[in-house]
């Protein structure tokens, strides 16, 4: 559907007059919304920002790898009585101790963190679908703009030329009066009708002002000449399908159709992670670390053990028992979202098969 809509740009484009060297076509004006439209620069930006969602997801189930070092330095005086307590020795330590570890843990079996990451993976999906969307809506949002501004500046001029002509017919009516020919009536008549194109003339320069703000407002840029649609160049083709026909392609192919069926099938998984906390959780951890310690007491070393090893390998195995029935509440909840979401796929569907 993109691709047609993109196709009849193109015609549309090459239908437009070129008498004026500088003006800008509508594929041309198309082009610079693409680069410069809010709507869609914020739609990529958010599918972006979804599409790391999923290695996040996923970082939750690759391998937990940490490691730790550690230096300590201490130092203590204390005095002796040797014999005599008079007699006191003065004793100096000194104690380096130096330790370093590294830990793996590893999860083994968490069902809720596979349903999160099948979530984010259709949270991505779902992100990229509202991308295409708004693309495809700028599409329309820049022709309806374009040709905006191309039926207000027609209207203009003819309001210009309607002004000119009651202007003629004012004069042509005040010379009548001014050899007798017709009643100080008929001028004032003849003055109101001018004095209200006049205001004609500045309702329609408003209207082709608001026009191209509007296209502007798509954009990001003001547009001063814009090429006509020029009629005997371009015409529309009638369908060579039947309705039933468009249906089911917009079935298959609409995008917001699709979207509204990610985000059901996003609602189905949440009751599945609602429902993972009733289910246990298996995670494998191992560490290993040494240490080396210097003790000296007045300078002599008196650690007989200066080093030491540790390793451990285990397993951690955990059931939620009962968590004040926030499962059973978490779960109904999502149900009820899903039926939520399913009600409003079917709204999108019946709309989609009205408008086509």
């Amino acid at each position: 559907m993109k691709k047609n809509i993109l196709a009849a740009l193109v015609s549309l484009s090459c239908a437009l007059g070129a008498t004026a060297v500088k003006a800008e076509d509508l594929l041309q004006v198309f082009e610079i919304a693409t680069a410069n439209d809010p709507t869609v620069l914020k739609a990529k930006a958010q599918a972006d920002a979804q599409s790391y969602q999923s290695d996040l997801a996923m970082s939750t189930l690759l391998p937990q790898i940490g490691l730790t070092m550690s230096y300590t330095k201490s130092d203590a005086t204390s005095y002796q009585s040797v014999g005599d307590l008079s007699n006191q020795v003065k004793v100096e330590s000194d104690t380096d101790q130096f330790s370093r570890g590294v830990s793996l843990s590893q999860t083994l079996f968490d069902l809720g963190a596979w349903n999160t990451l099948d979530i984010a993976d259709k949270q991505a999906l779902q992100a990229s679908g509202l991308y295409d969307a708004a693309k495809q809506n700028l599409i329309v949002r820049v022709a309806e703009g374009y040709f905006n501004v191309l039926s207000a500046s027609d209207n203009l001029e003819f309001v210009e030329a309607e002004k000119r002509a009651i202007e003629r017919q004012l004069e042509q009516t005040k010379q009548r009066y001014a050899v007798g020919l017709t009643a100080i009536t008929d001028v004032h008549e003849a003055q109101a009708q001018f004095d209200n194109s006049v205001a004609q003339e500045i309702i329609a320069g408003n209207a082709v002002e608001t026009a191209r703000e509007q296209l502007r407002e798509i954009t990001g840029k003001y547009h001063e000449k814009l090429d006509f649609l020029n009629t005997d160049t371009f015409s529309t083709t009638r369908p060579t399908k039947r309705s039933s026909d468009f249906v089911k392609v917009a079935e298959d192919k609409n995008i917001n159709l699709q979207v509204s069926k990610v985000t059901v099938d996003i609602a189905k998984d949440q009751i599945e992670l609602a429902k993972a906390g009733h289910y246990p959780k298996l995670t494998l951890s191992a560490s290993y670390g040494d240490s080396l310690t210097d003790n000296q007491i007045n300078g002599a070393n008196f650690d007989d053990q200066p080093r030491s090893d540790s390793s451990s390998v285990g397993l951690n195995f955990s059931v939620p028992l009962y968590s004040g029935g926030a499962t059973v509440a978490a779960t109904n909840q999502a149900r009820a979202f899903y039926v939520g979401a399913s009600q409003d796929y079917e709204t999108n569907y019946r709309a989609v098969t009205r408008t086509v």
